[in-house]
């Protein structure tokens, strides 16, 4: 029979309770414990959820005084009666609900634990009874084996059917992000009621010192705190904001200048502080900070020539300059004024800054200003620095006289005497265009160039036809750009148009343009490049057909392989795309440098020496011409006087015998020269081979007294070596356009300059140079980090949903990068 008394567990089945079943049980009674628990307490906890959110969203001190504290004894009485109320219906679990609870959540049948308290009633000392008795205590301990504790269940549904705990942990959750910054502060706030006329718990103030734009200097917060003295640049603006406070004013030494609303509970001023020793800000009477400010003055940039003003080897200007500004470079230029003639305006030639808004900036500009009216005058230069407030300085002027392109060639020399009686007499058109005409019509006299003629003709049609403004201006640059033709055909025409991409690339990259007026532009310079080194290459296989003399580079030539040129390109080009444009823009400075430093020398490095030896082979050629056809002359002449029966004798006469000895010493040089074109060229001009044939049968002839019989030969052999010389000059030209063709091109400084470093600043001596040096370029990875991170502002510039404050950020990083 059953034993309803509250014994305790190790009472159980008198004694026969295992650990296992003791541990289980006690844990089973925990449960229980924690459900009572929850039903008893479950407010209290909800409760100081909703107060700690009004904590952490700091609304509790904007409540007045006496409320503040109403508010707080408030929630401590809700928090003793909800306590107490849970002691009171809070009761310990008894060992009976454990044991059925056990029973429950392990599905035993037959109530086996509480049959574990059931004792024999009858039959004691009978051995049969107390076996079975046994037998049926340990298969009822057997099935007690595999018990589990129960995990406590969730009750508070039946108590709380609205869910006011989940309410309670979301907002709790929202607040305590929205305050974990200064969350002890709020904490403080809370728990301090104000009394005074200025509730310091509830004023929120904010200020802080925006510098100009221009200085890219950061914001300065202020604090109500004490600070040291704030150093503030001229003209910055000073943003400041209260609330909870219905009064408040700015003082700037000894002026007050109201806050104005612009919200319910908040007040703002803004003011541009150009002069000020103190800040201070008072609410409601009373003061919340002051401050001691050290005002910066924007000083005048300055600028100077780091070398005189001089003419480069291209006969452009070159302007070596330095400038400087506390904060920022806005524009550099040259002003250039004529010293002889008043009221002529002044020529301004933009400098373009290597960075903009760069503190300093030095290096070289260059301007072509040989089509100029000026070209050739005495003027004086100086620069003038600006800033972005628009303070001007400038240095002392410097006297040179521009440079000026001189022409040889006649016809050239001629239409630029014309373009200058346009520029002193403009309204004399008829007489220029008169010799325009006579000009073009002696196509002779300018090789039969079409497009000169067409040129001419155009000329002065418009001269005469076209009596507008801008008709003096635009035949004057025809005119001009037919000189050039003249002058150096197609390379002059690829110059100029080299130097004008050259300053438009350079020009975009300062004002900003965007990536594809960039990408147009480079392939433009690309392109002109391109031009100009053909035209160089054509210029000079020109020369050496005609036989003129090989370039000279003398012993401190730098060469600048063409391909470095390309590759400067190419570099510029992946540095603007990357965001790198400070960089590209110094590139593209130095490539200007070196352009208008450096001649043509469109040979591979090592291949000046084979140049030479070629010019050596055709001068000797033509030497071997020239004494051949005097040969030839004295034969023929030495014939003419003598009968054939005076010239037949064993002996020569001595004049003979000087020519054999003459022809038989030039088919020698003939046959060394064969030799050395063999191991040039890897082959010989048969004609070559035939006139050393018809030297030797000369050279008998003349040997027999026969000079008469020596004349066919030598006039053979002199046919034979004008056929070999031109052979020779198209094998050469071949050789030397194959390298030009596989880019193998240099550009070479004049020599001459004697030792010290060439016009970049680099080490003088023969050799390959690398054109980028001195240039600092981001190397691969940091390229591919700027790629990245333009990527990434122009996908979140893309997403509609973010705010307008974003868009407009993301928007200045990518015009500033």
């Amino acid at each position: 029979m059953p034993d309803n008394s509250q014994e305790s567990l190790t009472n159980w089945g008198v004694g026969h309770a295992t650990p296992r079943l003791k541990r289980v049980s006690m844990l089973t009674r925990l449960a229980l414990a924690l459900e009572h628990l929850s039903a008893a307490f479950w407010p209290l906890p909800v409760l100081l959820l909703f107060f700690f959110t009004l904590v952490f969203f700091d609304l509790l001190p904007r409540l007045p005084g006496w409320l503040h504290v109403a508010f707080l004894v408030s929630v401590l009485a809700a928090c003793a009666g909800l306590a107490w109320r849970g002691l009171k219906h809070w009761r310990q679990p008894t060992y009976q609900e454990a044991r059925r609870r056990l029973e429950v959540e392990n599905d035993l049948r037959h109530r086996p634990l509480v049959n574990m308290d059931d004792r024999l009633a009858s039959g004691r000392g009978n051995k049969v009874s107390e076996t079975l008795w046994r037998q049926h205590r340990q298969k009822q301990l057997a099935a007690l084996g595999q018990l589990r504790a129960p995990l406590p269940r969730p009750v508070l549904a039946r108590f709380d059917p609205w869910a006011m705990r989940g309410l309670a942990i979301l907002v709790f959750v929202v607040s305590l992000t929205f305050g974990y910054g200064d969350w002890r502060e709020r904490v403080a706030r809370a728990f301090q009621p104000q009394f005074g006329a200025l509730d310091r718990a509830s004023l929120k103030f904010d200020a802080w010192i925006s510098p100009p734009a221009y200085t890219a200097l950061p914001p300065i917060f202020l604090t109500a705190e004490e600070q040291e003295t704030v150093e503030v640049v001229e003209g910055s603006s000073l943003l400041a904001q209260v609330q909870g406070a219905e009064k408040a004013e700015l003082l700037v030494d000894e002026r007050v200048i109201s806050f104005e609303r612009f919200a319910q509970s908040a007040l703002k001023v803004e003011q541009i502080l150009t002069s000020a020793n103190t800040l201070g800000v008072e609410a409601d009477g009373e003061s919340i900070g002051n401050w001691a400010v050290s005002m910066i003055a924007d000083m005048s940039p300055t600028a100077v020539f780091t070398a005189p003003p001089r003419k480069s080897e291209r006969l452009s200007l070159r302007i070596d300059y330095e400038a400087r500004d506390d904060f920022g470079l806005e524009s550099l230029t040259a002003e250039i004024n004529r010293i002889v003639g008043a009221g002529n305006s002044p020529l301004e030639l933009e400098i373009f800054l290597p960075r903009t808004g760069a503190q300093e900036a030095a290096g070289a500009s260059f301007h072509d200003l040989t089509a100029h009216p000026w070209a050739g005058l005495a003027v004086e230069v100086r620069l003038v620095a600006r800033d972005a407030l628009g303070q001007e300085g400038t240095n002392d002027p410097a006297r040179i006289v521009l440079p000026e392109r001189f022409f040889e060639h006649p016809v050239a020399r001629a239409i630029i005497e014309l373009r200058k009686q346009l520029t002193i007499e403009p309204d004399k058109r008829a007489p220029v265009a008169s010799r325009l005409e006579e000009l073009a019509a002696r196509p002779e006299h300018y090789r039969h160039d079409t497009l000169v003629a067409l040129a001419l003709y155009v000329a002065a049609g418009r001269l005469i036809r076209d009596t507008g403004m801008n008709s003096v201006p635009e035949v004057q640059e025809i005119l001009w750009d037919t000189a050039l033709r003249i002058e150096e055909g197609e390379l002059g025409i690829a110059e100029r148009d080299l130097r004008q991409i050259q300053e438009a690339l350079l020009e975009a990259l300062a004002q900003g343009a965007d990536d594809s007026e960039i990408e147009r532009l480079m392939d433009e310079l690309q392109q002109a490049l391109e031009n100009f080194l053909q035209a160089l290459a054509e210029q000079m296989m020109s020369q050496a057909q005609q036989g003129g003399p090989p370039p000279d580079l003398g012993q401190d030539g730098q060469l600048i392989d063409s391909d470095q040129l390309r590759e400067m390109i190419e570099k510029a080009r992946e540095l603007a795309k990357s965001g790198a444009r400070d960089a590209a823009q110094e590139l593209l400075a130095q490539l200007q440098n070196i352009l208008e430093n450096l001649r043509a020398q469109p040979l591979a490095e090592g291949m000046e020496g084979e140049f030479n030896d070629a010019h050596r082979l055709m001068s000797q050629m033509e030497d071997m011409l020239n004494q051949q056809q005097d040969l030839l002359d004295r034969s023929f002449e030495r014939s003419q006087r003598t009968s054939p029966s005076e010239g037949e004798s064993d002996q020569p006469s001595p004049e003979n015998q000087l020519d054999a000895q003459e022809q038989e010493a030039l088919r020698k040089q003939l046959g060394e020269m064969m030799r050395q074109l063999g191991d040039m060229l890897g082959d010989i001009p048969q004609s070559l081979g035939r006139a050393e044939q018809d030297m030797r049968s000369a050279r008998d002839a003349l040997n027999r007294n026969r000079p008469g019989q020596a004349v066919q030969p030598q006039a053979r052999s002199l046919d034979q070596l004008q056929q070999g010389m031109r052979s020779m000059a198209e094998s050469f030209l071949q050789m030397f356009d194959n390298l030009q063709e596989r880019g193998s091109g240099n550009l070479a400084n004049r020599p001459g300059r004697g030792s010290g470093p060439d016009p970049l600043g680099r080490e003088s001596g023969m050799g390959r140079k690398e054109a980028t040096q001195g240039v600092d370029i981001p190397d691969e990875a940091e390229l591919q980090r700027s790629r990245e991170i333009l990527d990434e502002l122009r996908r979140r510039r893309g997403e509609r949903f973010r705010p307008p404050v974003e868009i407009d950020y993301i928007d200045r990083l990518l015009r500033r990068f």
